[in-house]
């Protein structure tokens, strides 16, 4: 202990610690600032046959009225898709409640107050009419601001995926190299096409004159740009209700006979399928000849694997009669601009084509490829095959002849298309888009006149100036007198 009176070597020290200690709290209270701005939402995709439970974030301070939504999580709810509990509602609450308890992690405790919590259904979910606790008492009850529970129409659905899609392509919004915002306009976007359970959408931006007076026509106003694009859903062909229909339209399905040949199906495969399966959808009540089986009668489909026969009993599905010589016509008479610029595919057609090896993140393989692949891996017996993709030559040839047939896409038009399920790490569909339109109802929070951009280049510059106070305190600590024991 040193004596009253004595100066001890670098006794002034202490100071420069005061100082960073300074530096340390002021950042911190900026870091603070900035992490409190951070708005939270959640999304529940519930589809035909999937449901998902999806945690957005984003800066309180919106870039020219959107919010910056990025993907934090994502939980798997553990069913096929919520509309198969439709007369248990109670077991798919709970199954919807272990992610909501899990979503509860992601999302600080602070904000989950304010934390918007949205229910989205699509073609095939009929669980909303049936009210219940999934749409009523547990989601009210979340700590989350639920805000409601809508089916989303086709349209939407379609338009929303084609915002998530360019969205994480940056065709919207991206940073350059100096941190701003950048708007690219939609003459770069690129179209969208989702292949779900019950339904199928196509979007893209189209420069046809008719296209204002079709009922295909949406809007959308999304960070300071107006979007105009074609967005049309096929309810009923999507993958499991055209496989409905199909099994519906086979030749010998209306006959007397107990076995019915199935083409689609791969050699081997002896499959006993309840009329009830095949009947019991909306899409196939009613097939046109007044043939209906009777409850509970079975019927054994054996297959052939032949790709050709295969692809032309799927023609029967689809009316291409009725566009007659109609020009911008799919099928069913249905409105459409020819196919413009560059597509991205996903759900149903990323898994089909992924199993046939054919996804590429660079672009689309020929069609002459997919053709010789897709025959191929139709005339494998039935034993040699996962049983997984046992269905995979009804669905090859069936997304052939939506998009060649129906789409009106070529042999060249067919390279534009490419196979994908994400982009980076975030999931394609419609979840993000619609809460990217949704944030243009929440209002921009804290910092209000800057984004988080700004921000944090006012704490580099912060931290700069700090560095440069301590490194001249530093300086004067080092000249200044040195006192020893006297």
């Amino acid at each position: 202990m040193p004596f009253l009176g004595e100066m001890v070597l670098g006794q002034r020290r202490p100071v420069g610690v005061l100082i960073l200690l300074g530096i340390t709290s002021v950042v911190m209270t900026i870091v603070c600032i900035v992490l409190v701005a951070q708005k939270y939402g959640v999304v529940i995709d519930a589809g035909s046959s999937h449901t998902a439970l999806f945690v957005y974030h984003w800066p309180g301070g919106k870039e020219n009225g959107t919010g910056t939504v990025s993907q934090l999580s994502r939980c798997p709810i553990p069913v096929r898709g919520i509309s198969s509990f439709a007369s248990n509602p109670e077991e798919a609450a709970k199954k919807l409640n272990l992610c909501l308890e899990w979503a509860l992690t992601k999302v600080p405790r602070g904000s989950q107050g304010s934390c918007p919590l949205y229910l989205g259904a699509t073609a095939g979910m009929r669980l909303l009419k049936y009210g219940g606790p999934l749409s009523g008492r547990m989601l009210s009850s979340s700590p989350f601001d639920f805000l409601g529970a809508e089916v989303i129409s086709g349209s939407d659905e379609g338009a929303y995926g084609w915002i998530t899609l360019n969205y994480l392509l940056e065709r919207l919004i991206s940073f350059d190299w100096s941190g701003q915002w950048v708007h690219d306009g939609s003459t770069n976007t690129v179209g969208s096409m989702d292949l779900g359970g019950a339904s199928t959408q196509l979007v893209f931006v189209s420069d046809t004159n008719s296209l204002k007076n079709s009922s295909d026509f949406v809007s959308f106003h999304l960070y300071g740009q107006n979007y105009n694009v074609y967005t049309h859903s096929y309810q009923c062909y999507g993958l499991d209700e055209s496989l409905r229909m199909h099994l519906r339209d086979l030749k010998d399905f209306n006959g007397a006979a107990s076995e019915v040949q199935n083409p689609c199906f791969l050699n081997g495969d002896r499959r006993t399928i309840s009329s009830d399966l095949i009947f019991n959808s909306p899409c196939t009540s009613f097939n046109g000849t007044g043939f209906m089986p009777e409850v509970g009668e079975t019927k054994v489909f054996v297959g052939s694997g032949d790709s050709v026969k295969c692809r032309h009993s799927i023609e029967a599905i689809f009316n291409f009669s009725s566009c007659g010589l109609k020009a911008n016509c799919s099928f069913n008479g249905v409105f459409q601009p020819n196919p413009q610029g560059h597509f991205r595919a996903f759900s149903g057609y990323y898994y089909k084509m992924k199993n046939l090896n054919l996804t590429d993140e660079f672009g689309s393989s020929s069609l002459h490829d997919f053709n010789a692949t897709l025959s191929s891996f139709c005339s494998l017996p039935w034993v040699q095959v996962d049983p997984d993709m046992k269905d995979l030559c009804f669905s090859g040839n069936y997304i052939y002849t939506l998009l060649i047939r129906g789409y009106k896409f070529d042999e060249k038009s067919w390279r534009s298309i490419t196979f994908l399920n994400k982009v980076g790490s975030t999931e394609l569909g419609w979840s993000l888009g619609y809460m990217l339109n949704l944030t243009n109802m929440l209002p921009a929070e804290s910092p209000s006149s800057a984004s988080l951009t700004t921000t944090l280049i006012m704490l580099v510059t912060l931290l700069l100036v700090c560095a440069a106070i301590l490194a001249a305190s530093l300086t004067l600590l080092s000249r200044s007198p040195q006192y020893e024991r006297v």
